[in-house]
């Protein structure tokens, strides 16, 4: 099957980057072993096309400084490791369209500081509807007074 390359390309695009969190794990060669994990998570969750909108989100909330996630694992791992509460449940779910949510992976941090930005926005939007309240009727060009509907 040829979906394997596509995966496997994707998540080594990204293997030498580093952050605070530590380094991507890649993956060193493209065994028999991951093509059949990459087969095996395309066949249970819809395609390759969905595999690797997985692994770009996996890699934006690994990445991302405002996210608290610090896990790597590598790409076999990611593929199928579970959740530990739910040995039937593979994480890679958390991160398929669809399922996948950004803002819950974000730091207390981030939250409080996204959360004063969102009250500031809401307050300035008040104060500009009641401000647009007391907005006098724009002059008529013709000379004529304009009419007030209330």
């Amino acid at each position: 099957m040829a979906n394997e390359q596509p995966i496997f390309d994707l998540w080594n695009q990204y293997r030498s980057q580093r952050n605070t969190k530590g380094v991507w794990k890649g993956c060193a060669m493209l065994d028999g072993f991951t093509k059949s994990t990459i087969r095996a998570a395309c066949k249970a969750h819809g395609g390759p096309e969905r595999i690797l909108a997985a692994i770009v989100n996996y890699h934006q909330i690994w990445h991302g400084k405002e996210y608290k996630w610090t896990h790597a694992w590598t790409l076999p791992q990611f593929l199928t490791r579970t959740e530990p509460h739910d040995r039937k449940s593979p994480q890679i779910r958390r991160f398929l369209p669809g399922t996948f949510r950004a803002d819950s992976y974000l730091s207390e941090s981030e939250k409080t500081k996204r959360a004063a930005i969102e009250r500031a926005e809401a307050a300035r939007n008040k104060y500009d509807i009641q401000s647009m309240k007391e907005v006098p009727p724009e002059p008529r060009l013709d000379g004529r007074r304009a009419k007030t509907i209330m």
